[in-house]
């Protein structure tokens, strides 16, 4: 669905629903705003968080990845290191560490598990 207004009519509860996604982290605040008649006058309403109205509604909408690196050749029985690296980006729209733009490095203490699968003859040993 584009950005811009959605209008429609309520239901038999006096509810207008619009449903949304986004393919990409960040937020996407819905603003309400009505005229109604009632008792002969026209009232109208909205989302301004003034009297009995409420704010916006404000979604969130995260995103998280991983890297594993670094690919490699070494002579049998060299070590070899494989690195996780986790990023979250919180839909805030910020870079907190100022790198990977708006995904930011994740926590100390973050679960991450790499699982080692052999092939071609090799047989990893952890």
């Amino acid at each position: 669905m584009p950005a811009g207004a959605t209008s429609g009519q309520t239901d038999a509860s006096g509810e207008f629903s619009v449903t949304f996604t986004s393919d990409t982290a960040g937020q996407v605040t819905g603003h309400a705003s009505t005229s109604v008649l009632v008792g002969g006058l026209t009232l109208d309403r909205e989302t301004d968080g003034l009297a009995n109205n409420s704010d916006d509604a404000v979604k969130t909408f995260v995103d998280a990845k991983i890297i594993i690196d670094p690919d490699g050749t070494n002579e049998v029985s060299d070590n070899h290191t494989f690195t996780a690296s986790v990023w979250v980006d919180d839909g805030t729209g910020t870079d907190a560490d100022g790198e990977m733009g708006t995904f930011d490095r994740v926590a100390a203490g973050t679960d991450v598990t790499i699982d080692l699968a052999n092939s071609n003859g090799a047989i990893n040993v952890p």
